[in-house]
């Protein structure tokens, strides 16, 4: 809806603009360019007016989570270029509880299409570098996101406790167990950090295997190049499947649960 209501003021003010400065109509792309950058000051508007409510209200808000989820599709669409075409699975999802999705991680952007693709209350572990700006922090942490710190065990054992709690209160999370990106050479999964997988076995929910296919050439996006991705939505594991398991052997079934997945549904050139 965001990215519609864009490009609808976008527009208007570029009509404006032309008709009531009477100029002769060559001035359109003057007008599109200053328009462009007027409305691109308004979403930063909003995002800096808006932090102090989104602090005071619940993590699980769900108007809050309407707007990250709008400016996610917003970042996505406009400024990065990507457009999610497919969605394999989507009612493997939990109906009747919130849950920890896990999957592949070949793009910063992953946390934005995994938001866009799921359209849930839902936030994400981030690299602890997205936390050194005061908005961007902001904002990620009034909607639930744990900072994990890949150089501190520590303050990221503090992090998954944190992520503990929060999905005791109902929210949805989802991390990328590789521990960041290892490798954009392969869709697959390259290894598993299992203390990923506390955040579920200490909460009792279900377990979401997900694979972003597609997401590791974004990087060779420009204006003229989009990237294309699909989403691969495996059946959960309940609290049932995986109470008798270790977290390192949660992890591996996961591991291959997810690589499976993306081995399934590409092809040898695109692996």
């Amino acid at each position: 809806m965001i990215i519609f209501l864009f490009f609808f003021v976008w527009a208007g003010l570029s009509a404006v603009l032309t008709i009531f400065t009477g100029l002769s109509y060559w001035f359109i792309p003057v007008w599109l360019i200053l328009s462009l950058v007027i409305v691109m000051l308004m979403v930063v508007l909003s995002l800096i007016i808006g932090l102090p409510l989104a602090k005071k209200t619940k993590v699980t808000g769900k108007f809050k989570h309407w707007y990250i989820r709008n400016m996610s599709d917003f970042v996505r669409f406009f400024l990065v270029r990507v457009r999610i075409t497919k969605i394999v699975g989507k009612e493997n999802l939990p109906k009747d509880t919130n849950y920890v999705v896990y999957g592949n991680h070949k793009s910063n952007m992953d946390p934005l299409i995994v938001v866009s693709a799921l359209r849930i209350p839902m936030a994400f572990a981030a690299k602890s570098s997205l936390f050194k700006y005061p908005i961007l922090s902001g904002w990620m942490r009034s909607f639930g996101c744990i900072n994990i710190n890949r150089d501190n065990d520590r303050d990221a054992i503090k992090e998954i406790i944190l992520g503990v709690k929060l999905i005791k209160e109902g929210l949805s999370i989802a991390i990328f167990p590789e521990g960041g990106i290892k490798s954009r050479e392969t869709t697959l999964m390259i290894q598993v950090k299992p203390g990923a997988y506390k955040l579920a076995t200490k909460t009792g929910v279900p377990i979401v295997p997900i694979a972003v296919i597609g997401s590791r050439y974004i990087r060779f996006n420009n204006p003229k190049r989009k990237t294309k991705v699909k989403i691969i939505i495996g059946k959960p594991l309940y609290e049932s499947d995986y109470k008798d398991m270790t977290t390192k052997e949660i992890g591996d079934y996961v591991f291959n649960l997810v690589n499976q997945m993306i081995l399934d549904n590409t092809t040898p050139k695109t692996i």
